[in-house]
């Protein structure tokens, strides 16, 4: 009967470890999607993955009336129609819409910093896009600057936006992406993805 007890009591330790990650696991997975998805793009387009960007010191955003500092962003893609911004879920509405900042604001607000940040360091606008990449098809949060997409339709987005950035202009905000003190890969690779 001990060792049967025992089982059980691992058993509900087990199960109460998954129950506590598991945001972690469904997280993991849209971003792996997403980084499967993002392969098929050409390779003239630059992907990078789990990226930090912080300013100094906290600024104002005043839309909202808050002080912002630093935002981490699930993938960037840089190619010859523009910056892309994704965040992933892999959620349902509800979650999205329960979440102490939902993903649209999260987004919204890693675009703010990043559009501050290439505007100091190149002096002019690139096409700056905010994407939402949902597993399924989910109702419309409507959000300003924000596209919600699934996964399946993000490489067909990117390549049917209107913006265009010469190879130059890619190759420089790239450069500044690996090479600036105030962005950080927290996974230490930057690649640009063969296909």
């Amino acid at each position: 009967i001990l060792i049967g007890l025992n089982k059980v009591s691992q058993l509900h330790k087990a199960r109460e470890i998954i129950e506590k990650n598991q945001q972690f696991f469904e997280s993991a997975l849209g971003e792996t999607a997403v980084i499967k998805e993002l392969r098929k793009l050409p390779e003239t387009y630059y992907i990078l993955n789990e990226v930090e960007l912080s300013f100094f010191r906290s600024i104002r955003w005043k839309k909202y009336g808050e002080y912002v500092k630093s935002c981490k962003i699930d993938h960037i893609v840089v190619g010859p129609t523009g910056i892309f911004l994704i965040e992933t879920k892999n959620g349902s509405l509800q979650t999205m819409q329960t979440e102490k900042t939902t993903p649209h604001k999260q987004i919204q607000r890693a675009g703010y910093i990043f559009f501050i940040q290439m505007m100091d360091q190149f002096g002019k606008k690139y096409p700056l896009y905010q994407i939402i990449a949902t597993f399924k098809q989910l109702p419309q949060i409507p959000y300003d600057y924000v596209t919600q997409l699934t996964i399946d339709e993000l490489v067909d987005h990117i390549l049917g936006r209107e913006g265009r950035l010469d190879p130059s202009d890619v190759l420089a905000i790239v450069d500044w992406l690996k090479s600036s003190p105030y962005i950080f890969n927290t996974k230490h690779v930057f690649l640009k993805m063969k296909f």
